[in-house]
């Protein structure tokens, strides 16, 4: 650091801010798992499955859920439950080992999950 970003002038700061404000973004290239209670197999079926159907349908929040949905339920043979959206929070009973949350893309993120 030169004298001028450590004497607390706050010119420096307020140019960075200005330089950032509005254009930054996260950005998840790859799957962020926040929380994961599944088998390994199923885990990795999942991801992939999800990233794809996001991948497909970007910025169609419903058209993704509803394709999670259908490739869970023509697999596993069950009914799941899945909600695909921005800024949610949740508090929800699940079957042992089946739940997944997870963020991809800028700021989607996903949850599914089975109960009985």
């Amino acid at each position: 650091m030169d004298a001028s970003t450590s004497s607390g002038s706050g010119s420096s700061s307020s140019n960075s801010s200005k330089r950032y404000s509005g254009s930054f973004k996260r950005s998840f290239t790859h799957p962020l798992i926040r929380n994961c209670d599944m088998e390994e197999p199923m885990k990795n079926f999942m991801i992939g499955l999800i990233t794809k159907s996001c991948d497909q349908h970007k910025n169609n929040y419903m058209k993704t859920a509803k394709e999670i949905t259908k490739r869970l339920i023509r697999k596993y043979n069950s009914a799941w439950n899945v909600v695909v959206g921005e800024e949610f929070g949740f508090q929800i009973d699940h079957d042992p080992n089946r739940v997944l949350y997870m963020f991809y893309g800028t700021s989607t993120a996903i949850c599914v999950w089975q109960s009985t």
